[in-house]
Formats: structure tokens, C-alpha cells, sequence
């Protein structure tokens, strides 16, 4: 319910009178924060059908690319990069399999103290 007052001729008016709802705004786009946000490329809007389930919209954005597009060609270079990364994944291999054997070394020397503790020789 608006808030009436009584004018100078005595007829109620309301504080929303004057205000039309087409007026034009008189703060800078700046200071709306709506307008900082980037229009979504049609290709990756997210669109629901009738049941509403989610459409994908892969048909557009894949494509078949030729064999050995994303290798690099053959070089001495690339061949001494493929040789030192085979070898650093060989060592993370060998690295992680020593952790977890001291990993196993060290929960064994914690649980022996309280079987020796209680009694009982391991």
C-alpha cells in the first residue's frame, strides 16, 4: 500500500507519482555491476530441453585434427627432451617406491615400542 499524503488542494497523492518506469538512468555504467559481465559466446550457453535436461553442444567446437599435429617434429633437440623426461619419469617411479618403503620402515619402528611395552616381543 503506497503512503498518501494530502496535497495543498486536499486531494491524497502518492510519494510514486512523479516516477515514470521508463526513466533514464543517471549513474554511469561503471557502477552497475551487471555491466561488467561479459556476454557468453552462444557455442558454451549452458541450454536445457524441454524435460529439462542440459544440450550438449559439442557438434560445433570439435573437429578432427590430422595425425601428429600436437608432436613435435623430429630433431636432435626433441629427442634429447624425450630421453631426459622418460628419465625423470623413471625417477619419480623409483622415488616413490623408496618413500613408501620408508614410510613402511618408520610406522614399523613406531608400533614396535608398544608391543615391547605391553609385554609382548615382537
Amino acid at each position: 500500500m503506497p503512503i498518501e499524503k494530502t496535497g495543498e488542494t486536499g486531494q491524497a497523492t502518492t510519494l510514486a507519482e512523479g516516477i515514470d518506469g521508463d526513466e533514464e538512468r543517471q549513474l554511469p555504467d561503471y557502477y552497475d555491476p551487471l555491466t561488467a559481465i561479459p556476454q557468453i559466446n552462444e557455442r558454451i550457453k549452458w541450454v536445457e530441453d524441454a524435460e529439462g535436461e542440459a544440450v550438449e553442444q559439442k557438434e560445433e567446437c570439435l573437429r578432427m585434427v590430422p595425425k601428429g599435429h600436437f608432436t613435435s617434429p623430429q630433431s636432435s633437440l626433441a629427442a634429447k627432451m624425450d630421453a631426459n623426461i622418460r628419465q625423470m619419469q623413471d625417477t619419480r617411479k623409483i622415488v616413490a617406491k623408496v618413500g613408501i618403503v620408508k614410510q613402511m620402515q618408520l610406522q614399523a619402528q613406531v608400533t614396535m615400542p608398544v608391543y615391547v611395552i605391553q609385554g609382548h616381543p615382537h
